[in-house]
C-alpha cells in the first residue's frame, strides 16, 4: 500500500484517521489562534505512531502529559457525512489463555479424550465476540 497522490487527492495507509487528524488539529489551531488573537491557554500537541498496537512505547507519557492538561481531544475524523467529533476510543487488552485437554487412545477408548486444541478453538470464537458487542 504505498502513498500516492493521485489527481490532487492522497492515497495511503494512515491518510484518512492519522494525515487528516494532524491537518485538522492545525486548522482548528489556527482558527481559534484568530478568534482569541492568540491562545486563551497553552495548547499541547502529542502524536503518537503506535497507537494501533495499544501504544507501548508511548503509553506512560502519554498518560503523564494528559494528567497535566484541562483536556484532550483524540482528532482522528469520524467516517460519514455528518462528520461527529469522536468521543470515546476503544481500548486494547493482552490476556493469557490456558487450556489443558485429557489425553485417551485413538483407537481404543477415543471418547475418554478431550481435545485441548479444540477447547482453545472455542475460547478464541468467545474472546472474539467480546470486540463485537455495542455499549448501550
Amino acid at each position: 500500500m504505498p502513498c500516492k497522490i493521485e489527481k490532487g487527492r492522497l492515497y495511503g495507509p494512515g491518510v484518512f484517521d492519522m494525515k487528516s487528524g494532524i491537518a485538522l488539529m492545525l486548522y482548528a489551531i489556527e482558527a481559534l489562534q484568530a478568534v482569541y488573537e492568540g491562545l486563551p491557554r497553552p495548547v499541547r500537541v502529542w502524536l503518537v505512531t503506535d497507537e494501533e498496537v495499544g501504544s507501548e512505547s508511548s503509553r506512560a507519557m502519554t498518560e503523564k502529559l494528559a494528567k497535566q492538561c484541562a483536556a484532550v481531544l483524540v482528532l482522528e475524523p469520524s467516517a460519514g457525512p455528518r462528520g461527529a467529533l469522536k468521543t470515546s476510543r476503544k481500548g486494547v487488552g493482552e490476556y493469557k489463555v490456558r487450556v489443558t485437554g485429557r489425553a485417551a487412545h485413538a483407537g481404543l477408548d477415543p471418547g475418554a479424550g478431550q481435545s485441548a486444541i479444540v477447547e482453545l478453538a472455542h475460547q478464541i470464537e468467545r474472546i472474539a465476540a467480546l470486540g463485537t458487542r455495542r455499549e448501550g
